[in-house]
C-alpha cells in the first residue's frame, strides 16, 4: 500500500471519529432537553431523535475503525439489537435476541440507512411487544436472494394492532422506514402478524457483496 492511500485512510477513519464523537455530544444535549420538558409527547419526539443518532453512532464506530469505506451489516445489526435492549429492558425483564447470517459488507452510505431503519424497528418491537411480559425474543436474519439482501426482524411479542396497515399507520418511525426503503434503498418494507411481529426489508445487493 503505498503512504499517501495509507495516509488517506488514516483521514477518513479519523473524520469518522470525529463525526462519532459529534453525534454523542448531540445526543447528549437532547438528553439534558428531554429532561427539562414536562411534555410526554416532547419527550417522546426527543427520545426518538436521541435513539435514531445513536443508531449512527453506531456505523461511524464502526467506519472508524475499518479499512474500506464498507461496514459488515450483521455486526452493525447485532450493536443495534445490543444497544436497545440495555436502552428499553425493564427491571426483571429477559429478552433474549440473535442476529443470524453471513457477514454481509454494504457501503457506508447504505448502512446509515439501513441503520435508521433497523433502529426504528428494533426500538418498536421492545416499546410495543411485550407489555407486561417478563420474557421475549427478538431474532435478526440476513438472507441472500437472487440480486437482493433481505434482512428479517421478528418478535414473539404481542403482534400487531387488529385492522393495522402499514400504509394507514400513524407512526414517524414506520413512515421513516417506509421512505428509507423505497426512496434511499429502492428496496421494499412488509410488517406482519406472525406469531408476533415480523419486519421484513428486502434491498438490492450492493457493488461489495
Amino acid at each position: 500500500m503505498k503512504k499517501s492511500d495509507a495516509d488517506a485512510r488514516d483521514l477518513v477513519r479519523e473524520i469518522h471519529h470525529r463525526v462519532k464523537n459529534n453525534l454523542q455530544i448531540i445526543a447528549s444535549i437532547l438528553r439534558l432537553q428531554m429532561r427539562r420538558e414536562d411534555s410526554p409527547a416532547a419527550q417522546n419526539a426527543l427520545a426518538g431523535a436521541i435513539h435514531r443518532i445513536l443508531g449512527m453512532v453506531q456505523v461511524h464506530d464502526l467506519l472508524s475503525r475499518a479499512d474500506e469505506s464498507v461496514i459488515d451489516l450483521r455486526e452493525l445489526l447485532g450493536r443495534l439489537v445490543d444497544l436497545n435492549i440495555q436502552t428499553f429492558l425493564l427491571p426483571g425483564q429477559v429478552i433474549r435476541h440473535q442476529v443470524i447470517g453471513d457477514p454481509s459488507p454494504i457501503p457506508a452510505e447504505a448502512a446509515l440507512n439501513v441503520a435508521v431503519a433497523a433502529n426504528e424497528l428494533i426500538v418498536n418491537s421492545l416499546k410495543h411487544a411485550f407489555p407486561g411480559k417478563k420474557e421475549g425474543r427478538i431474532d435478526v436474519t440476513l438472507a441472500r436472494e437472487a440480486g437482493s439482501l433481505r434482512i428479517e426482524i421478528r418478535d414473539d411479542g404481542a403482534g400487531l394492532p387488529e385492522n393495522f396497515t402499514l400504509t394507514g399507520s400513524p407512526q414517524l418511525g414506520l413512515r421513516l422506514v417506509r421512505s428509507i426503503l423505497g426512496d434511499d434503498l429502492k428496496g421494499s418494507f412488509e410488517l406482519i402478524s406472525d406469531h408476533g411481529t415480523l419486519a421484513r426489508l428486502t434491498l438490492p445487493l450492493s457493488p461489495v457483496s
